[in-house]
């Protein structure tokens, strides 16, 4: 008896059946999803000693340094410019003002208002605005390190004023006035230099000190704590008042 036709068709479906079983199943290929460039690795941690764990992450001051917070207090009595002002600002950031030229000449040369000798708590990037005003864009050149001010769209440059002849300056005569005898007076030990301020840049503490003769915002230093200028050591700096070493005895000097 020979098998029906409904014999090979069953046995057809089983045969193919059990290839399609045997046969691998291919996934649809799907399209890679890009790295998201705003995601930050994880913090590492390290131990740093035997019971004492760090993360390494950098601060957000050191990977971006203009954005460093500061608090700085800028002296009245120099009658400075905003140049000045924006030199003084840049200071210990690794950043440098550019020259002056034709383009920014009328903001630097401006002399800085009152309100804007005492900057902060704020952020370095924005007294570098603040100090120009809205008139100006501040550039910042990360390759050299170079800050810059530029004119924005809607404003435009103040008109040259013409330039009259000079005249010449009348002679002026010297007169030496007669030497007199001084008697020696006694040194007393006072400090070689004033306290301007005390500022917060970046999250260091500075006392500003300044030549008890100067006209000049660019003869202000600025001292750490165990720093030393002229025999006087710095040991503390808090409020409006400094601490210093000289001679083996503590001196307080207060800001003036």
């Amino acid at each position: 008896m020979k098998p029906s036709h409904a014999f090979y068709f069953t046995a057809g479906l089983l045969a193919a059946g059990m290839l399609t079983a045997c046969a691998p199943v291919q996934k649809a290929s799907q399209p890679e999803k890009p790295l998201n460039s705003n995601v930050r690795p994880a913090p590492e941690v390290v131990r740093y000693d035997r019971y004492l764990l760090i993360d390494t992450s950098p601060q957000a001051a050191q990977r971006a340094p203009l954005e460093q917070m500061i608090d700085i207090r800028i002296p009245s009595s120099f009658s400075p410019t905003v140049a000045d002002a924006l030199r003084y600002v840049l200071r210990t950031s690794g950043y440098a003002l550019c020259g002056t030229t034709s383009a920014n000449r009328v903001l630097y040369m401006q002399p800085l208002p009152a309100v804007h000798y005492h900057l902060g708590p704020m952020r370095l990037s924005q007294a570098l605005q603040i100090l120009a005003g809205p008139a100006w864009q501040v550039e910042v050149d990360d390759v050299q390190r170079i800050v810059c001010h530029s004119l924005r769209e809607g404003y435009r440059q103040p008109a040259e004023p013409a330039v009259l002849p000079a005249h010449p300056a009348p002679q002026r005569f010297l007169v030496t006035p007669p030497a007199i005898n001084a008697k020696p007076v006694a040194i007393k030990h006072t400090a070689p230099f004033l306290l301007t301020g005390i500022e917060r840049r970046g999250g260091m503490v500075f006392a500003a000190i300044a030549p008890l003769y100067t006209s000049s915002l660019s003869d202000v230093a600025l001292m750490t704590v165990g720093e030393s200028r002229q025999g006087w050591t710095l040991l503390s700096a808090a409020g409006q008042q400094a601490q210093f070493s000289v001679a083996g005895t503590t001196r307080t000097l207060s800001v003036k």
